[in-house]
């Protein structure tokens, strides 16, 4: 994990640094705590989201939002699910619920619901859900294509 520290003071060269040793002792204990209680802080890599839009592309419009280093999915208009730490994940819906019913479910993030991992879920059957997921959900303004 890095991190870039952007730092602007009028301060003397010793009130800076102390400034700077203060900062990181509290940064560091927080970012420690935060990777002690959620060891999966990855981002997703660009190669995950390229073979996702490839493979689902056949289904129309497959649009992407980057926030902060995953990437939420469309489907012409409709936001069905994300890629998070490399993983394929959707909402829950009814659809889901009843095609992939086994499927394992997670939060994406910490704090946030749970969604369905649709890793391990065969092609076919992605392409028969994400339609009818369509109509469950509400349309949202879509970014960029890629």
């Amino acid at each position: 994990m890095k991190f870039v520290l952007l730092y602007k003071s009028n301060l003397s060269q010793h009130h800076f640094t102390d400034d700077i040793r203060h900062l990181w002792e509290g940064l560091s204990g927080r970012v420690q705590l935060y990777m002690q209680g959620h060891p999966q802080t990855m981002s997703s890599e660009d190669a995950r989201l390229e073979q996702i839009v490839e493979m689902l592309s056949p289904l129309g419009e497959i649009t992407w939002k980057m926030m902060m280093g995953e990437y939420l999915l469309y489907l012409d208009g409709f936001g069905f699910g994300g890629i998070y730490d490399d993983r394929l994940m959707l909402k829950p819906t009814p659809s889901v619920d009843r095609m992939i019913p086994d499927a394992p479910r997670e939060a994406p993030y910490p704090g946030a619901g749970e969604m369905v991992v649709a890793d391990d879920v065969p092609l076919d059957t992605l392409m028969e859900l994400l339609p009818q997921m369509c109509f469950e959900l509400p349309k949202k303004k879509a970014c960029r294509p890629f």
